[in-house]
């Protein structure tokens, strides 16, 4: 007996510690119930920018890192902008120009940058404007650097922000030019600009975080003492990034809410929630060990990926809600992060900026990850077939992986085959795939088979008539 109960203390030891590093590990996912579940690593190191990479001796504090027609653009909060090609290769470097009052400026403590076709938007969060400038000059030929255009200051007809500094701190740019920006201090949602710096309106108003505690305790003293109570201010976000489609993605720090929305042009949230698990990132009952994230981008079919700074991780998503994969972890071994800040998509690569470290870091898919990416290109795109192909080599690589049963389910759907798809959707412990497949292969199966069920009722009713016909009196 005491043989088997340290046996069964060692076993709990070895599953405990199993469970210890299948979460702290790089490669991981989570299964139906929540669990996390070792996976292969669907990223790794390629390469990186740093200081050299700038002929800098040392960047001073990076901030922000943006990509557009094959240039990566690097923000220094201290030291200005920096562009390079594809290949990493250092381009140009910004800090200094001649403002409209004709006198020597530069950008002082920048945190954001947005990039479109004809300018690079600035948040000049120090210098309370937006600097926009242009690879351009006025005739439309290419510079082949970097110019001042003009900037966006604080507009005066905004009643509430009168005592309010605009001090920009995230920004993006959507594709009709309309400038979104995250201020300190204001809780009403995104500020809305126009290029000619017109503020338009609040944006996408976050909900209010209220405390259960506070809340009862307002119900029951007196107003006074509630007059001298902190006001319940909506949570503020983090970041923020626009798709090709105009939707903008969010991400807040808070628990109590949801952690990434996605805004229509109403500034409702629409963002679709359909996987096994929440978007929340990691799945704990925690405080400490849930995922508050800082960071946010999408690709262009549809996955996006948000950066925890809780433990450094990076979680992609589908416009499904569904998750993919989880990349990165804290540390300071290649593969992992300090201080991450900003995150891209460099065509299916990521870049990773992590401000303590000073770079940039490329990561670029395995096998396994471009299998699963590649699944949801081709099915965002309508190429069913494709995209089943490449979801039965993800299952070569990781037969554990529910999304692959459910990515071939899908495509069974869509092809009317609800037999098949009934089994894949439960192979991959989706109940409302499975309800939806059931409901049209049940359905389809009573059409099927209506004339022999209609005969065998017509039989069943006559012969039951005709022995009550028999029966004797």
């Amino acid at each position: 007996m005491k043989k088997l109960l340290i046996l069964s203390l060692l076993m709990a030891l070895i599953f405990s510690c199993f469970s210890i590093i299948t979460v702290k590990g790089m490669s991981y996912n989570y299964d139906y119930f929540g669990k996390a579940v070792h996976a292969p690593a669907a990223y790794s190191y390629k390469t990186e920018i740093n200081s050299h990479s700038a002929n800098i001796s040392s960047f001073v504090r990076l901030a922000d890192v943006e990509v557009h027609n094959d240039k990566i653009y690097v923000l220094d909060e201290a030291i200005g902008l920096y562009v390079f090609d594809s290949d990493m290769n250092f381009l140009y470097h910004f800090q200094s120009f001649i403002n409209e009052n004709e006198t020597t400026d530069r950008l002082r403590r920048s945190t954001s940058i947005a990039v479109t076709d004809e300018y690079i938007y600035v948040a000049d969060t120090d210098t309370e404007r937006i600097a926009i400038l242009s690879h351009y000059d006025e005739n439309g030929q290419d510079l082949h650097n970097i110019r001042y255009v003009k900037s966006i200051y604080m507009p005066e007809d905004i009643p509430s922000m009168q005592n309010i500094a605009f001090k920009p701190l995230k920004i993006d740019v959507d594709r009709s030019g309309r400038i979104f920006v995250i201020n300190r201090d204001v809780y009403e949602g995104l500020m809305e600009f126009d290029f000619d710096g017109n503020f338009k309106q609040f944006y996408g108003t976050n909900e209010v975080e209220i405390n259960l505690i506070d809340y009862f305790w307002r119900q029951v003293i007196s107003d006074e003492a509630r007059s001298r109570l902190q006001l319940y201010l909506p949570v503020v976000f983090t970041a923020l990034a626009i798709d090709s489609s105009g939707f903008v993605y969010t991400t807040t720090e808070s628990a109590n809410v949801n952690p990434i929305q996605k805004f229509n042009y109403k500034g409702e949230d629409i963002l679709i929630q359909n996987g096994n698990i929440p978007v929340i990132g990691d799945v704990s009952s925690e405080p400490d060990n849930k995922s508050t994230f800082r960071a946010i981008d999408i690709n262009d079919y549809g996955i996006y990926i948000a950066l925890d700074r809780t433990m450094n991780r990076i979680f992609s998503y589908n416009d499904n809600g569904e998750l993919l994969y989880i990349i990165g972890n804290r540390g300071s071994t290649i593969g992992t992060f300090e201080v991450p800040s900003s995150i891209k998509w460099f065509g299916d690569n990521i870049l990773i900026l992590d401000q303590s470290l000073g770079k940039v870091f490329i990561f670029e898919p395995t096998e396994y990850g471009n299998n699963i990416n590649q699944a949801v290109y081709h099915y965002y795109h309508g190429d069913f077939e494709t995209s089943k192909d490449y979801w039965e080599e993800v299952l070569k690589l990781n037969t554990n992986y529910d999304l692959a049963y459910v990515g071939i389910g899908k495509v069974f759907y869509q092809n009317e085959q609800y037999q098949e798809a009934v089994e894949f959707f439960r192979l991959g412990n989706n109940r409302v795939y499975y309800s939806r497949a059931y409901e049209k292969y049940r359905n389809e199966w009573l059409r099927s088979n209506f004339t022999w069920l209609f005969l065998g009722a017509v039989v069943l009713i006559g012969t039951a008539g005709y022995s009550l016909r028999r029966k004797p009196e």
